[in-house]
């Protein structure tokens, strides 16, 4: 996510300045009250405009309406996970079954016998 705010980008608002971060913060909360302008205390008023983009594979959707059934099932994954790939992966990814993890687990043991078979090999 970026964020623009006062001509001035940042990559999240814990990366702005504590004034600044204070103002963006009342703002955002006006805008989850479901007004687009607030006043702050000291009698400046408050204007936020936002603008969402939607890019997928290159391709730019202007709602998620407008996204494929498995891309909006891909985006609403992400967004519940925290955009962590790690939780992305193990969401989506295929359950393993008791069956699938006894041959992973065969054959990476099978790999590393080979290596050691190499190494072994190697050093005589």
């Amino acid at each position: 996510m970026k964020i623009v705010f006062n001509g001035k980008e940042y990559a999240s608002a814990d990366a702005m300045p504590a004034d600044e971060r204070q103002v963006y913060e009342r703002a955002m909360a006006s805008l989850a009250g479901g007004s687009s302008s607030s006043s702050v205390g000291d009698n400046r008023q408050i204007n936020v405009r936002t603008k969402t983009r939607l890019v997928v594979n290159g391709k730019e959707y202007a709602s998620l309406d407008e996204m494929p059934a498995d891309l909006r099932r891909v985006y609403d994954i992400a967004t519940k996970s925290g955009g962590s790939p790690v939780s992305l992966v193990t969401t989506l990814g295929p359950a393993l079954t008791p069956q699938t993890r006894w041959l992973l687990a065969g054959v990476l043991l099978g790999a590393g016998l080979m290596l050691a078979a190499v190494v072994w090999l190697s050093a005589r």
